[in-house]
């Protein structure tokens, strides 16, 4: 196994390596995810699996030298995503990488994994779903928001959004020394609020977790609900389009905005107006008030663990919002 993920966070811990260990396999560490680096890395010392978060799948497919195939991947039997949900074009880059790949969701506040894709469906049941779910492991439940007593809130009827609730025996004990912010996680019928929103949805063989986006992320023009997930799944739709990240940024009108930023493919050309035209398709209220572009060769702002840094990508957005409404072209 090829673990690219920091060995401070979960995946470079419980997900990966432990996974290999028990399995009685062996593990390369790469101190530091650089792109190249992995690509030398798959072909020196020929792991069978390699996983990531989106972006660094990404920032390695855009690479020349992948494009080219100059670098031998051929070891590869299984590459694994993690951290959000994609579209099919991304899912078809995949295919190209390994013969088998999937997702799995989790976070460090359950020791690992708690969903699981099925092996083998096709692309477009994969895609916006990060898996089946294991009740004998850790019974997963879409909840409505923490009751003001610290109980759980009601589970909300199948299919509709969420936020994401595990519990069971891998749920955590508690954040150490902080019982305050262990409360505004954990219910006192120790039920864990992931703070991801998410919906069931019935494959018929197995019923799949649908991904929303971050709480803390929803945007609300309107009083609607956004979730930046679903604007940025349609927007890579394009076949234009390399990756999207969508925001909301306070709108006097909308109360919040939807601004989005595009980053082309490599060699073609596409306005914020096709994106715009291609956003007609999308109820009113979830289209974008703005499209940005992002250049072709900077990669979107990163966290350490290689995930889209939203924080960073809405200091971005405010930005152009402060020139735009200098020019009277927001709120």
């Amino acid at each position: 196994y090829l673990n690219s993920m920091p060995i401070s966070h979960v995946a470079g811990t419980c997900q990966g390596p432990m996974t290999v260990w028990m399995t009685g396999g062996t593990i390369i560490t790469v101190n530091v995810y650089q792109p190249e680096s992995i690509l030398k890395f798959i072909e020196k010392y020929r792991p069978t699996w390699w996983g990531g978060v989106p972006t660094m799948f990404q920032m390695i497919w855009q690479m020349p030298e992948y494009k080219e195939k100059k670098y031998d991947l051929s070891s590869l039997l299984f590459v694994l995503y993690g951290g959000s949900a994609v579209d099919t074009s991304f899912l078809k880059e995949m295919q190209k990488m390994a013969p088998s790949f999937g997702t799995a969701l989790g976070m460090t506040e359950c020791a690992g994994y708690f969903t699981a894709t099925p092996k083998a469906i096709p692309i477009e049941e994969m895609a916006g779903q990060v898996g089946q779910i294991f009740p004998e492991v850790a019974p997963v439940t879409i909840r409505k928001p923490m009751n003001e007593d610290g109980t759980s809130g009601e589970e909300v009827p199948a299919g509709e959004v969420g936020e994401i609730c595990v519990n069971g025996p891998i749920v955590f004990l508690g954040y150490y020394n902080d019982p305050e912010a262990t409360s505004s996680m954990i219910t006192k019928d120790r039920v864990l609020y992931t703070g991801d929103m998410g919906y069931f949805h019935d494959f018929g063989a197995y019923r799949g977790l649908k991904f929303a986006g971050r709480r803390k992320f929803v945007i609300k023009p309107k009083g609607y609900l956004v979730f930046p997930d679903e604007v940025t799944d349609h927007i890579t739709k394009h076949p234009d389009v390399a990756q999207a990240v969508v925001v909301g940024i306070p709108h006097k009108i909308n109360v919040d905005g939807v601004f989005a930023f595009v980053q082309p493919k490599a060699g073609v050309s596409i306005s914020p107006e096709d994106v715009m035209e291609h956003c007609r398709e999308l109820a009113g209220y979830k289209r974008p008030v703005h499209v940005e572009m992002w250049p072709v060769d900077q990669p979107f702002h990163v966290n350490r663990v290689g995930k889209i840094h939203i924080t960073d990508m809405i200091a971005e957005a405010e930005k152009v919002v402060d020139t735009l409404k200098s020019d009277g072209k927001w709120d």
